[in-house]
């Protein structure tokens, strides 16, 4: 089978030949993709960058639904279940654990692959106050929010312009230098020094005006709200254009891939949608190879080779979760054992405080707080009344099994040196 090569790829091979009309045989060859049996073609018309760095917006977005499309697909979603049947098998304290994890690392790798700095500290800090709800704001307190809706279910609904800036307001509450704030009613407008990549090899070159910018965004609503293209396809392909866009001065990856995550979080699973900054940042180099060969004027606005790469950064994320829910699960296994047989001796309460303490530390880095002891109070209830708990918990405190990490609220951890 021939493999599927960019237009761009195809005139080379052309060039070789002898005696050859290339232009005619790449128009040809145009017409018989985007109006092909397996072509999905929609009424978007990116900006596409020719070799001298001038715009074109001649071409309509379209895609080629190859085997390799087909095939990565069903594997994200055969992957997706496996995620979600592994994490059921969680108890629920490792679970959580495990989830607060994953959203730290998604909040530092998509700042960091736009060189934002952040701390995973003031990170797990952030979410445990946004998921406890508690009245604290702090940097990132609205992005973590938004984060949590997702892991939620809560799908992202855009209709109209001011939903774009109203997510990018509350995303990057307190993130954006005044400078760098949209300068147009709601986005940038006429700025002339925008560009991806360096200003000697520019990758992309977005539209300028607001009006381009509102114009390109009203054609992506109508895209978002289409309901007869797979959700997977149909998020990436929208990831694709809002970047093309990019219609902020500031902040256009974090909120597109954002928007990428949530989508993914409310259609395939959270696990998945909330790796997808992590598992972008492990290919980053490919990921801007994929739009800068978008973005060229001689591909035409085909975004299969862009589809089948993004689905590939998807699915090998997915395959880092279960690999990380595996090796976590197996540890969370042998600890049981460990604490069944050292602590045989204790009663049944204690061994299920140790072991919950134990679920609250093996699914994170050391970052995330200790869980609290009313969280430990709530989870055992249904088995233990909470003055016996607390008992329990003052005497593995002062035998030196678990330690107090915090004093408002309480908690406490294992001590792993006895």
């Amino acid at each position: 089978m021939v493999s599927y090569i960019s237009l761009e790829r195809y005139r080379y091979t052309l060039n070789k030949k002898i005696n050859l009309d290339v232009d005619s045989e790449i128009e040809k060859e145009y017409k018989n993709r985007i109006f092909g049996p397996s072509t999905v073609k929609t009424s978007m018309r990116p900006v596409l960058i020719d070799k001298y760095n001038v715009q074109h917006s001649d071409y309509v977005i379209f895609l080629v639904l190859t085997n390799d499309i087909h095939e990565l697909t069903s594997k994200i979603y055969r992957t997706s279940k496996k995620i979600e049947m592994l994490a059921r098998r969680l108890p629920t304290v490792a679970k959580q654990s495990f989830i607060h994890n994953l959203i730290i690392n998604e909040l530092e790798y998509t700042n960091d692959i736009e060189g934002v700095k952040t701390n995973r500290q003031e990170i797990s800090t952030m979410i445990e106050n946004v998921t406890k709800d508690r009245k604290r704001k702090a940097r990132l307190s609205s992005t973590g929010k938004l984060y949590s809706d997702s892991i939620k279910g809560k799908p992202i609904k855009i209709y109209k312009l001011e939903d774009f800036r109203n997510i990018y307001n509350t995303l990057l509450d307190g993130e954006i230098e005044n400078k760098f704030l949209p300068d147009g009613k709601l986005f940038r407008d006429g700025a002339e020094n925008i560009w991806i990549g360096y200003e000697d090899k520019k990758i992309h070159i977005p539209p300028k005006s607001e009006a381009q910018i509102s114009n390109a965004l009203l054609t992506l609503i109508d895209f978002m709200n289409i309901d007869n293209l797979d959700p997977i396809i149909k998020a990436i392909v929208t990831h694709f254009m809002f970047e093309n866009t990019h219609p902020f001065n500031d902040g256009n990856g974090r909120t597109g891939r954002y928007l990428l995550s949530s989508y993914l979080s409310s259609k395939i699973d959270m696990y998945t949608g909330i790796s997808i900054s992590t598992a972008i940042h492990s290919a980053v180099q490919k990921y801007y190879k994929l739009f800068e060969e978008a973005g060229k004027l001689e591909n035409r606005a085909d975004l299969t080779l862009f589809l089948k790469g993004m689905l590939k950064i998807i699915y090998d994320g997915q395959k880092d979760v279960i690999s990380d829910l595996e090796e976590k699960a197996s540890l969370l296994e042998v600890g049981k054992e460990y604490i069944q047989d050292k602590y045989a001796n204790f009663n049944d309460m204690k061994r299920e405080i140790l072991y919950t303490l134990f679920q609250s530390e093996i699914f994170t880095d050391g970052v995330t707080p200790p869980i609290e002891d009313r969280e430990i109070f709530e989870h055992l209830r249904g088995e233990y009344p909470k003055t016996h708990l607390k008992k329990a918990i003052d005497e593995l405190t002062e035998n030196g099994i678990i330690m107090q990490t915090g004093g408002k609220p309480l908690k406490h951890k294992i001590n792993f040196e006895v």
